[in-house]
């Protein structure tokens, strides 16, 4: 297991969206005032999705089958200058499962950056709901400055997978018992896995950046140890007897 030598944990208590049917320019040419660590960095910064498995992961619907975890993985990192793509654009849904698209700065599938340089990894980790591009325009930032920054769909907690109206906690055990499990699959995956950023990521300078239950992932990946009480895992869905 690498140690994670920079945690970082980002608690967002609101946010707001609008939803257009384009996608959307959230930010643009940043004013002269700009301070100094919101400046952009001076790399091209490219984006790609990456399907992964974590195998065999514990159910938490019984807590004692086992089946592989699917993760969706979005990454941002410093790209080639002279490669050619598309700008990067990201859908998702709210979680009233109105579409919306945003338009990013990063661009879609560029070639990574060549050499022998190599970037330290900072892992995104959406809160409960969410999704793995919730937060790209701090990926795209981070990435422009010399970080490959992984966004991850955190099974079971997404927008498009809980329907807050019907079943608003369904996914909140999974989350539990998974946020820092994945995380932590994420930094092995960048460490021993053939990705096409294995050149380019240095994974023994790694960063959590949790939102909301994603903070709460990044202090369990830390180190942090949290203690539930039968009462409490009653609350959050469990059966008395997985709670016993």
């Amino acid at each position: 297991m690498k140690k994670i030598i920079l945690p970082i944990i980002v608690l967002i208590f609101a946010t707001s969206i609008h939803c257009a049917d384009a996608a959307e320019q959230l930010y643009t040419t940043q004013p002269p005032a700009t301070p100094e660590l919101a400046k952009s960095g001076h790399w091209k910064v490219g984006v790609s999705t990456l399907e992964t498995i974590n195998p065999q992961q514990l159910s938490t619907k019984d807590f004692t089958t086992r089946e592989d975890r699917p993760l969706t993985l979005e990454v941002w990192y410093p790209a080639d200058n002279g490669t050619t793509s598309i700008p990067a654009t990201y859908a998702d849904l709210t979680r009233s499962k109105q579409r919306f698209e945003l338009q990013g700065v990063a661009w879609r599938d560029a070639e990574p950056l060549k050499g022998e340089t190599t970037f330290p990894l900072v892992v995104l980790s959406h809160g409960y709901t969410g999704s793995r591009s919730i937060m790209f325009y701090l990926a795209e930032h981070l990435a422009s400055h010399g970080y490959v920054v992984v966004g991850i769909d955190h099974t079971d907690s997404t927008n498009a997978e809980v329907d807050f109206f019907k079943a608003p906690y369904s996914g909140f055990t999974s989350t539990l018992f998974h946020r820092a499990r994945d995380q932590q699959f994420v930094l092995d995956y960048f460490s021993t896995q053939e990705t096409p950023f294995a050149n380019l990521v240095d994974t023994d300078n790694a960063a959590v950046i949790g939102y909301s239950m994603g903070g709460y992932g990044a202090l369990n990946t830390a180190g942090g140890c949290y203690q539930y009480t039968e009462a409490s895992l009653l609350q959050f869905g469990f059966t008395p007897e997985q709670a016993a």
